[in-house]
């Protein structure tokens, strides 16, 4: 939600009297902070998942490429996905409200893939690393 519709939320937080004053700093601040802190908040929820889902016990150290590599793709996903809705939405003249679950729908889909694609990663490397140990 940050990424997606962040600079949304942060420009009607800042439309408040009592902080007008720090408007700009906060918008900067928020800017600056945004990106990095979620891509270690979704690296490690991506990562705990692939850990603590499946029905066998697997090291997490075996988590980390996939995990990595579906957090690129989460965050490059979320950020094509801002952009598209900020500037390329006019459906709703046509299509009406429909037009928006559809992208929504079609946004996720994107990132439900980009997790199967994590786990074929991680699976792969843990095979990779099981049949060079034998």
């Amino acid at each position: 939600i940050v990424l997606a519709f962040g600079n949304t939320i942060i420009e009607y937080i800042l439309q408040i009297n009592l902080i007008k004053k720090f408007d700009a700093e906060i918008y900067i601040f928020f800017l600056i902070i945004k990106w990095p802190i979620s891509f270690i908040l979704i690296y490690f929820i991506i990562k705990l998942i692939y850990t603590a889902a499946p029905d066998k016990r697997i090291p997490s150290k075996y988590m980390s490429k996939g995990s990595f590599v579906t957090t690129l793709l989460w965050i490059l996903l979320t950020g094509v996905y801002s952009y598209y809705v900020t500037n390329f939405t006019n459906y709703d003249v046509l299509y009406g409200s429909l037009s928006s679950i559809v992208v929504l729908m079609i946004w996720v889909y994107l990132l439900s893939y980009s997790l199967v694609l994590g786990i074929a990663i991680n699976s792969s490397d843990n095979n990779l690393e099981k049949s060079s140990i034998i």
